[in-house]
């Protein structure tokens, strides 16, 4: 990475989380209730949560210098304007969208074995490049 210019990076989160936070954004934003199995089927087949096409080119290599990881973010934020971008701000992430999630349990243990293979290949190329735990 070039010392003088900002860096390129995205941020991504395990997909399991993403998957059940979709899901249960989906239900808050329909007029009627539905299931959240059904609810995650639909997000699975629409993959709505899939973000490897914003941070890679169409050969699936990655096109950004850094990803931050979301467990890890207000760690790697603080190092890159902080510490690489010499930007002294004091910061706390705000919890957005929060109210959404219904069950607050981390997605591992919310999603069923079925669930999670059905997310692990959705996902499949975000599983192989993090080595995310499944």
């Amino acid at each position: 990475m070039d010392v003088g210019r900002v860096p390129d990076f995205c941020i991504e989160r395990h997909p399991y989380e993403k998957a059940v936070s979709s899901a249960y954004w989906h239900i808050r934003s329909r007029r009627q209730q539905i299931p959240f199995d059904e609810a995650l089927e639909i997000v699975l087949e629409e993959k709505r949560f899939k973000d490897w096409h914003r941070y890679t080119d169409a050969n699936g290599k990655v096109c950004v210098d850094e990803i931050l990881r979301f467990e890890d973010l207000e760690v790697d934020l603080h190092r890159i304007v902080v510490e690489r971008l010499g930007i002294d701000v004091p910061f706390v992430l705000p919890g957005l969208k929060t109210e959404s999630r219904s069950d607050r349990r981390p997605a591992m243990e919310i999603l069923t074995s079925d669930q999670k293979r059905s997310v692990q290949k959705v996902m499949a190329e975000e599983f192989d490049y993090f080595a995310w735990p499944v």
